[in-house]
């Protein structure tokens, strides 16, 4: 039985050691970014191990394991961090970003959901040609603002209440065949804000890696030229664990919402053992997250992403 514990030990150990080889080179080529996404599976690896080790009488080894587990528990303990927020103002914005999974069947669960969460703005994505007939039929209680169907995965929608979009545009990067995003200015009880709706393509190869990455860079490049607060939000295809993501944030000047709101994993809702945060909403540091959720299964391979943004004061 202690061989076996040993054996099991010694794999987990080598599979969470290992990738921090990967992980140090993300940027040097498209798959070793793949590895930076997964701390938390590598952490469950590890503290089989360490248990393994443990039951053994490994002490030594058990020692070592925490060093690789220190490595990958930081990048999720420090989602949970969280700062103090300042007061803010009594207004609040509610947003509500949904991939729908082009071939999702389950309309009325989709539709539901959003009814039921009571959203000001609500980005869907995923939107082919049958999805938005859906949508037009669908009689929520919205205004379609803009939306680009799409025959592949990149279709994306805008919607609000209130007519709170002054204006929105379809904005498509500098790189050929890349997804859309959505550019629109909002005004919510007298504030104005710049709002980026966007579904980068996913890095399931070298071009895709590197269109989600050109994109990215054009976000960040806008927001860092605007003068109204900021909101980015949407399905961003990569987690907060990413050096990319690292320096979208850097580049922009935008916060992260998930700070102090934990691992709140969004994909892929069928394999929840390779579950991951890549569903996501950035803004201006003087706007404050006050509420951030990720909603149930809706026939998507994605949760939705819910959150409520309120102005700092001043």
């Amino acid at each position: 039985m202690r061989r076996v514990c040993a054996f099991t030990g010694h794999l987990g150990f080598a599979a969470g050691a290992l990738t921090l080889i990967p992980i140090s080179l993300a940027k040097m080529w498209w798959p070793f970014e793949l590895f930076t996404h997964f701390p938390l599976q590598y952490c469950a690896g590890l503290l089989v191990a360490l248990l393994c080790y443990i039951f053994a009488g490994h002490w030594r080894l058990a020692t070592l394991v925490l060093l690789p587990l220190a490595a990958h528990g930081a990048k999720v303990v420090a989602l949970y961090a969280e700062s103090e927020k300042p007061q803010v103002h009594d207004e609040r914005l509610t947003l509500l970003s949904v991939n729908v999974l082009r071939f999702n069947e389950r309309y009325d669960d989709v539709f539901n959901h959003i009814r039921s969460q009571n959203a000001d703005i609500v980005l869907l994505m995923e939107i082919d040609f049958d999805w938005m007939k859906r949508i037009e039929q669908a009689q929520l209680p919205y205004r379609i603002v803009i939306a680009e169907p799409r025959s592949d995965t990149s279709g994306i929608v805008l919607l609000d209440r209130g007519d709170i979009v002054e204006a929105a545009k379809i904005v498509t990067p500098g790189v050929e065949f890349t997804a859309p995003s959505i550019e629109a200015t909002l005004c919510w009880r007298g504030e104005r804000m710049a709002f980026m709706g966007t579904h980068p393509s996913p890095p399931k190869g070298e071009w895709g890696a590197n269109a989600r990455n050109v994109q990215l860079a054009e976000i960040a490049e806008w927001a860092k030229k605007q003068t109204l607060p900021v909101v980015v939000i949407g399905d961003l295809n990569l987690t907060p664990f990413s050096p990319y993501f690292r320096d979208f944030v850097d580049e922009s000047g935008l916060v992260s919402s998930h700070e102090g709101f934990g691992y709140q994993w969004s994909w892929p809702v069928e394999i929840p053992l390779l579950a991951i945060p890549i569903d996501h909403c950035l803004h201006s540091p003087f706007l404050v997250t006050l509420q951030r959720e990720i909603g149930s299964d809706i026939g998507s391979d994605h949760k939705p992403l819910k959150l409520v943004l309120a102005r700092a004061r001043q």
